[in-house]
């Protein structure tokens, strides 16, 4: 066999090769390069790349394998050497003329499994290449071809001439005779021309990198861009986390978006294609009191990226959005083909990324907002930074996560979280499209506007406010100076669908596309699972400049012929005696005292609609365990439902929503904060409960509204006939 011929064989049997040790291509698997710590699995092996063969890649050191340079890794040899392909033939027993078996021992893959330490700075070797940067450049500006290729790429005169852009007519090697152990054997090393130098703090170049002269001369071993052999790479611009820190730092892939952003403006860093390892190093070490853009490239890759670096700044308690190019792959692709667009679109982003509310009571939510703009994520206030973490989250769903922490705050207040946020505002509702939240979403944004005193039912994402400004023209800061809170976590689901046929599930489709492939006889329920369709961040509306407060009518209702509907139509026994609430489960009694002994007719009606809900549970109704000992976890629960289902009917029929009495206690010395602490306990021990009762709770609500035929649109919306909703997450226990 010819040794093209076996090449390519090696290099498409990737796979194989990595099977045979035991890895498992379906998902991300622990990096192989050794380099770093990686107890999130970061390695990932992707089908075919640029030069149509196989390779694996690490989202966090940025380490990239093809099937020969993984050989060469594993048997501690140079990449591309006569050595490392005799190695490969003789692995895949392939006999290739001219090549000899290379008598190194097989030994398997060392898969790196440590746990993520970023306690400790990694040093990097610090060289001196500032004489020949200054030389390279120097040569640029007498080279016409050499400006011409800078003046394309549309980088300014005063960042050319700042960061000493060059030239070297011999290529990438000529700036390393002083270190002959890192020079490229590449046969291309020579068309490496054009030098970007990275300068530290006082102006030194510590580092190059060079860009090919000629694209069509790219391969998997001879990149666009070209590092130093073996020397660790410094992030470019590093020196923006440590001195002189910019409020706003742009974090790119490339030295060239880089320097796309600093040509129009802006601050900006660059990864240099060596991942996210020592930026997350120096800002754990340094701790910049500024604000991160992630602008990497609008592809796969780096969408997948920013997912893992978010969820890395997360955990660090860095201030940061997602940004990025919107129209191009990368920002110097925009920069060349719409420089307008392209001021204004970093004008926009560094004014968004200014105005995120740093004090907010919330610690760690966030998640990506739609189409990947601009997109808020919450970070920790300055004030939680340096407090331990006492509890990891548990959810993948921050709305979820960012709840249960809430109303866990608001029970050591020994405050109820469900019964806040009503009586003002009513149904909470996105501003741009009038559609209503529902669920663990209504009732997260109700906690909220509770927590910061907001008064007002209307919340908007990023993008609509962003597009809401420029429809009424509105200019300068887009929140309040004085506004408290930021961004809400709002998440919805759907579902995803098996193929029997491929052994392999859908994407995510919303509830309605799956109920129309039921109807259609096309898929069954045991086919399907539930699924983050995508969280978004959302805005209270008051928080915005330029927006008008809501002008919110109160049409108050008389609730009592609702309730009485409601109890004719469970066909409970209802009576008022005595001086305690409660539910009978044995004779089906709902009893209470008579409504002038309560503080208010609200703490009337909730306390009605609690009981009722507890009758829900009557085997001839919704059939749920409702006899069970006080004290248990089963009675707290049962507690929760009731409890949450009366806030939600409360908020139905327009009943302000007010501390109310509790049902009657096999003790008398047991009171309000007994049930408080059982409560904390739940939650405390199993945070998934407290979506159990909110599950139940919107079953007991629904169950209430249609058997009492409550005609809630006429209530609500009286001058509406449909309305709209985007949240059917309650269709499913979630």
């Amino acid at each position: 066999m010819n040794r093209d011929a076996a090449t390519a064989q090696v290099k498409n049997s990737l796979a194989s090769y990595l099977e045979s040790q035991g890895i498992k291509l379906g998902k991300n698997f622990h990096c192989l390069s050794g380099t770093h710590s990686d107890n999130k699995p970061s390695m990932s092996y992707k089908a075919t790349g640029s030069s149509g063969y196989p390779f694996v890649h690490c989202f966090s050191c940025g380490a990239t394998y093809d099937t020969i340079s993984l050989i060469a890794h594993d048997y501690g040899i140079k990449p591309y050497s006569r050595e490392n392909f005799e190695k490969a033939y003789e692995l895949f027993g392939l006999d290739v003329e001219g090549y000899q078996p290379s008598n190194l021992p097989i030994k398997p893959i060392n898969i790196v499994s440590q746990t993520r330490s970023i306690a400790a700075l990694t040093e990097v070797g610090v060289f001196d290449f500032t004489e020949e940067v200054n030389a390279a450049h120097k040569a640029m500006l007498q080279n016409r071809e050499a400006r011409q290729h800078f003046a394309a790429r549309h980088y300014s005169a005063d960042v050319v001439k700042a960061y000493r852009l060059g030239y070297v007519e011999k290529g990438h090697n000529e700036l390393l005779h002083e270190l002959p152990d890192h020079r490229c054997k590449s046969k291309k090393a020579g068309l490496y021309q054009y030098v970007y130098p990275i300068l530290d703090e006082n102006g030194k170049a510590i580092y190059f990198m060079t860009e090919i002269n000629d694209r069509a001369q790219c391969d998997d071993y001879n990149p666009k861009y070209r590092k130093i052999n073996d020397l660790p790479a410094p992030l470019f611009n590093e020196r923006y986390l440590k001195i002189d820190v910019p409020p706003v730092i742009f974090v790119t892939e490339g030295i060239p978006d880089a320097l796309s952003v600093e040509s129009v403006n802006g601050k900006a860093m660059a990864l240099t294609g060596v991942g996210y390892t020592r930026l997350l190093e120096l800002l754990n070490h340094h701790k910049p009191n500024t604000t991160l853009v992630l602008a990497l490239d609008n592809d796969k890759r780096g969408i997948k990226m920013t997912e893992k670096l978010s969820a890395e700044l997360d955990e660090l308690g860095v201030r940061y959005i997602v940004g990025g190019p919107s129209f191009k792959k990368d920002y110097n692709e925009e920069l060349i083909s719409d420089p307008k667009r392209f001021v204004e679109e970093v004008k926009k982003t560094i004014e968004g990324a200014l105005s995120v509310p740093i004090t907010s009571v919330i610690t760690k939510e966030d998640e990506v907002m739609a189409k990947k703009k601009v997109v808020y994520r919450q970070v920790k206030s300055t004030e939680d930074n340096n407090k331990p973490e006492t509890q990891a989250p548990k959810f993948k769903d921050r709305t979820k996560q960012m709840l249960v922490d809430m109303y866990l705050d608001c029970l050591k207040r020994d405050e109820i979280p469900w019964q806040k946020g009503w009586e003002y505002l009513g149904e909470h509702r996105n501003m741009e499209s009038g559609r209503k939240y529902k669920g663990k979403n209504a009732l997260l944004l109700s906690v909220v506007c509770d927590a910061f005193g907001y008064k007002d039912n209307r919340w908007m994402t990023f993008n609509e406010i962003t597009k809401y400004r420029e429809e009424h023209g509105i200019t300068g800061q887009y929140f309040n100076k004085d506004a408290k809170g930021a961004g809400i976590p709002i998440t919805y689901y759907g579902a995803k669908v098996f193929d029997p046929e491929t052994g392999t599930w859908s994407k995510g489709m919303t509830f309605d596309k799956v109920r129309k492939l039921i109807a259609a006889g096309e898929v069954t329920t045991e086919r399907i699972r539930p699924c983050i369709l995508g969280t978004w961040i959302v805005f209270n509306c008051s928080l915005v400049n330029g927006i008008e407060p809501p002008i919110i009518e109160h049409n108050p209702i008389e609730p009592s012929e609702y309730i009485t509907a409601i109890i004719n139509s469970l066909g409970v026994t209802y009576k008022e005696e005595g001086g305690k609430a409660c539910y009978r489960p044995l004779t089906d009694e709902v009893i209470l005292p008579p409504s002038g002994t309560f503080k208010s007719m609200q703490s009337y009606y909730a306390t009605q609609l609690h009981e009722l809900s507890h009758a829900t549970g009557h085997p001839s109704r919704l059939n749920r365990s409702i006899r069970n000992k006080f004290g248990s976890e089963a009675y707290a629960l049962e507690e929760l439902n009731a409890e949450i289902a009366s806030s939600f009917l409360c908020a139905d029929l327009k009943i302000e929503t007010v501390e109310h009495e509790f049902e009657e206690l096999p003790d008398p010395t047991l009171n309000h904060a007994a049930y408080v602490q059982s409560w904390i306990e739940v939650l405390e021990n199993n945070p998934e409960k407290l979506f159990e009762a909110i599950n139940t709770a919107e079953k007991i609500e629904d169950y209430i509204i249609k058997t009492a035929d409550i005609d809630l649109d006429k209530i609500n919306n009286p001058e509406k006939n449909e309305d709209i909703s985007i949240d059917n997450e309650m269709e499913m226990d979630i």
